[in-house]
């Protein structure tokens, strides 16, 4: 805060393994208010620097000398240029010195009447502040009513060129109107620099704040809320040909982002940034000529090309010199710069002997995801990419066409690489699952593609596999475009219950019986058997084989079962019949070798039949069983007389007719052929 007055601290980077520690701190220089403006010059002794700082409600300078032996308590003071008020609005605005520094630059903030900025020459041998130059405020040109004013100011590399910056409100909404000027400091008197100020960007509701020279030699330029920085790209060059651009650099990423740009940038040491040092045909390795971009000041220099093999060329007290490097690479060139009155400054540049030659690689052609990273490493060379990073390394995520400019001293080389994403493979293997592992299970990626090459958990190559047993299964495919472009999938296989039964053993029936065939499951969903019924439960009574499919919750199980029919054994006896009481009839079962049972018990293969009655019997052969009855009826004979033999006279007839006793219905035979049921006799004869 400026009312604590101006302090120091001392860190010794020695402790801590070089990270340094703070071995006094708030020593106090200035100890009562003073404006928030401070800088720093390089003493021309080139080794010795100077803090320069403005006192509270005076127009005092005082320039601090820091010393090896440390800071300088007493200051030099200079009375010098407008005096500053007790107006705290007075306190805002930077102070800034040229590169080379020959001069100071402050900008004083709005007050009750004006703002202004002033220009100083600066002695930096002496410390004295001196010959100011007002440059009145830009409100009191252009009537606009004052608000921050003249906050920023900024020199060019090589001196030539002072920047401001200024914010104001105007209009009937207070509306934020920033303005940033170029003076032309090479004019040779005060009117001509005054004459010289060129208008460099108008930015409406812009906020602007700070300006800052960058070791890139562009001037970056801050707006307070802004999602970017700005930025003078040329700030060497007159006007407009600068080249300012209010978006150079993004902060805020998104609308929302909490960190965004405000008023202020630090203050760097500005003798960082003096390279006046201008090397020209390094980039043909080859007489490489030398200058200074402002020697008017000097009495003599002395160049040391960094090049101990040249000998003597390694040296040169020319302010024009030409060497020719002994190697190809890179050279520090020093130049000790020797003034009127004793003081010596040195600076330094690092040139490049030779062509630069930059190399991204061939196009290619990675996978969606993966980062390729683009480098280029060359010692002292500068890089400058297509998103106009300068990093050594570029990332690249997404295709596209790639560059980078290498720069190495006045040398550049540009290559171009272009990139390009190819999807990983697309595929599934489905859903973990359940299945009825009864044979053999297929396998394969979703949708299928020849041009991928494939490798499965199994250690199998092939698109397709089949496999016998649950568990987990995966497999990778690889893009044969682009090497390990890969995706992969996993599925589980969990073994199903299968719904076991059994049929039985094989079988055998005999013919005319029936074999229950029984698949029977509880919580079975279906049946089928091969004879196409699909009840549970079938009847079997033909010889072959029988199969039946049960399914349960989706999984089918089939036993199978051969059915074989046995024979019965042939009976036959015939028509049931009647026989003359005095014969006999002989049954025979046939069948031989086979078990026997009549309807008395024998086990005979024959049976004499000698009575009437029903005869049964019942033959078993390999375990089937046929029979077979008859009937068998007795008849009598027919009893009858002819009478008693008797005799006849000649000429006279006898007719016999039989007497019958039983017996009907009844045929007759009479020994001479007759069979009418009575006969007549003329004839004697038996």
């Amino acid at each position: 805060h400026a009312s604590y007055g101006l302090k120091y601290s001392v860190v010794d980077m020695r402790l801590q393994n070089g990270l340094g520690q703070v071995t006094q701190k708030n020593i106090s220089l200035i100890p009562d208010t003073c404006l928030e403006k401070i800088t720093a010059v390089k003493h021309c002794n080139g080794r010795d620097v100077w803090v320069i700082a403005h006192t509270w409600n005076s127009n005092q300078f005082r320039a601090f000398l820091v010393t090896p032996s440390g800071v300088t308590v007493t200051p030099v003071i200079s009375n010098t240029g407008t005096f500053v008020g007790q107006d705290l609005n007075k306190m805002l605005g930077y102070m800034k010195a040229s590169p080379d520094g020959a001069r100071l630059a402050v900008a004083y903030g709005r007050s009750s009447t004006t703002d202004f900025a002033e220009l100083y020459s600066f002695n930096n041998q002496t410390g004295q502040v001196y010959n100011p130059l007002y440059l009145p405020s830009f409100s009191t040109i252009t009537n606009l009513p004052l608000d921050e004013g003249l906050y920023g100011v900024e020199f060019s590399p090589n001196g030539q060129r002072l920047y401001t910056s200024a914010k104001y409100e105007f209009g009937i909404n207070n509306e934020t109107k920033s303005l940033i000027y170029q003076y032309d400091l090479s004019n040779p008197s005060p009117v001509a620099i005054l004459a010289s100020r060129t208008l460099i960007d108008s930015a409406v509701l812009l906020a602007i704040g700070a300006m800052q020279l960058g070791p890139d030699r562009k001037i970056y330029v801050t707006y307070s809320g802004h999602s970017h920085l700005g930025a003078i790209s040329n700030p060497d060059a007159l006007g407009t040909a600068c080249n300012y651009n209010r978006n150079e650099v993004q902060i805020m990423l998104f609308p929302t982002d909490s960190i965004s740009p405000q008023y202020g940038l630090p203050v760097f040491f500005p003798h960082f940034f003096k390279t006046p040092v201008i090397a020209t045909g390094n980039c043909q390795f080859s007489n490489i000529s030398f200058s200074l971009d402002n020697s008017t000041p000097l009495d003599s220099v002395k160049w040391n090309f960094g090049d101990p093999a040249s000998g003597t060329n390694n040296y040169s007290t020319s302010f024009t010199p030409v060497h020719i490097f002994s190697a190809q690479g890179a050279y520090t060139v020093s130049t000790a710069l020797f003034y009127p009155g004793g003081c010596v400054d040195t600076i330094s540049k690092t040139v490049h002997a030779g062509p630069v030659s930059v190399f991204l690689g061939n196009d290619t052609t990675l996978c969606t995801g993966d980062t390729l990273r683009l480098r280029m490493n060359i010692q002292g060379a500068s890089n400058l990419w297509n998103d106009n990073s300068s990093d050594t390394i570029l990332n690249v995520y997404q295709a596209g066409t790639y560059w980078i400019r290498v720069k190495i001293g006045e040398c550049s080389a540009i290559d171009t690489i272009r990139v390009y994403f190819r999807n990983p493979p697309s595929f599934t293997l489905g859903v973990d699952t359940a299945v009825c592992i009864t044979s053999p299970i297929n396998l394969f990626p979703i949708p299928q593609n020849n041009a991928l090459t494939y490798s499965w958990n199994t250690g199998a190559s092939s698109q397709q596999i089949t496999i016998n047993t649950s568990g987990t299964y995966w497999l990778t495919a690889f893009d044969n475009i682009v090497a390990n472009c890969s995706s992969s999938d996993t599925v589980i296989i969990f073994p199903k219950q299968l719904p076991f039964y059994s049929l039985g053993s094989d079988l055998s029936i005999c013919a005319k019986d029936t074999a229950v065939l029984t698949a029977t499951v509880i919580g079975a969903s279906a049946y089928l058997w091969n004879t196409g019924q699909i009840s549970p439960t079938i009847n079997a009574y033909q010889a072959g084989t029988y199969w039946a499919d049960v399914t349960k919750d989706g999984c089918t199980f089939r036993d199978t079962v051969l059915l074989s029919v046995k024979p019965l054994p042939v009976i036959n006896f015939g028509n049931d019949t009647t026989i003359c009481e005095d014969r006999t009839l002989l049954l025979d079962a046939q069948n031989t070798g086979s078990q026997y049972l009549w309807q008395n018990s024998s086990s005979m293969q024959q049976y004499l039949v000698e009575t009437a009655g029903s005869y049964y019997v019942k033959v078993t052969t390999n375990g089937c069983s046929s029979s077979d009855t008859i009937s068998v009826q007795y008849n009598y004979k027919p009893l009858f007389s002819l009478g008693r033999d008797t005799m006849i006279c000649p000429g006279q007839s006898i007719v016999l007719k039989p007497v019958i006793q039983n017996g009907s219905p009844l045929s007759y035979r009479w020994s001479i052929g007759a069979i009418t049921n009575t006969y007549s006799i003329t004839e004697a004869g038996i």
